[in-house]
This record gives structure tokens, C-alpha cells and sequence, in this order.
């Protein structure tokens, strides 16, 4: 099974942790979702087609507020696990974590920096 690693306080496509971890650099799409109501407001108000870049446009709706989105190319790191089990008994080596389903699978986020 393949789980996805971040860290809190990586801002980009970097490795989340030491290579003696062996994490693996995969390609991982980034979902981009915005709140503009259209495409047309994004495009009024940043001066760039919210197209131009990116695949999958479409609107959106969270929480019953509009939005859009598109698919961005990105780079992730993963790690192979056999099971879940064998997934939480290396948590000890990531210090305080935060495990969720993402669009991609399991995501585990090493939680070292503040965020909002």
C-alpha cells in the first residue's frame, strides 16, 4: 500500500524526510480549488485564465459554497507498507503525525510546524 508523506513545514515538491526513511519520489497530482464562483471571476480578478494551466476544470460546490478546481503535475514521496498495521508501529519514527484519506489514498503529515 502506498502512503503519501509530507511535513508541516515543506513548502514544495522537497523530500519530506532523510533518505534512510526509503521514501520513494512518485508523480502526484495537486488539486488546486479556489473559491471564485467561476472561472470568469477568476480571470476578472487575477488577470489570467484559470485554464491555461492544469487539467479537470470544473466547479465545485463545498459546503454549499461555489468554487473551482483544476489538477495540477506534482511530485510526492510515499513509503510501501504491507498493512495498516505496519503503517502505525513506524509512526514513532515520524514524532506527531496526522494520518487522512486524501484524493490519492492514505496521506500521512508530519506535523512539525504551526499551521491554521
Amino acid at each position: 500500500m502506498r502512503v503519501w508523506i509530507t511535513r508541516t513545514s515543506a513548502y514544495s515538491d522537497e523530500q519530506p524526510l532523510a533518505e534512510s526513511y526509503g521514501l520513494k519520489e512518485g508523480s502526484k497530482p495537486h488539486y488546486d480549488r479556489r473559491t471564485f464562483a467561476s472561472f470568469e471571476e477568476y480571470e476578472q480578478r487575477l488577470g489570467e485564465p484559470f485554464t491555461a494551466k492544469g487539467a479537470d476544470h470544473k466547479t465545485t460546490t463545498v459546503a454549499g459554497r461555489p468554487g473551482i478546481c483544476r489538477t495540477l503535475a506534482g511530485v510526492g514521496w510515499f513509503l510501501e507498507v504491507e498493512t495498516l498495521a505496519d503503517l502505525i508501529s513506524s509512526l514513532s519514527d515520524f514524532g506527531e503525525c496526522v494520518i487522512k484519506m486524501g484524493p490519492d489514498g492514505i496521506e500521512l503529515e508530519i506535523y512539525d510546524d504551526y499551521r491554521e
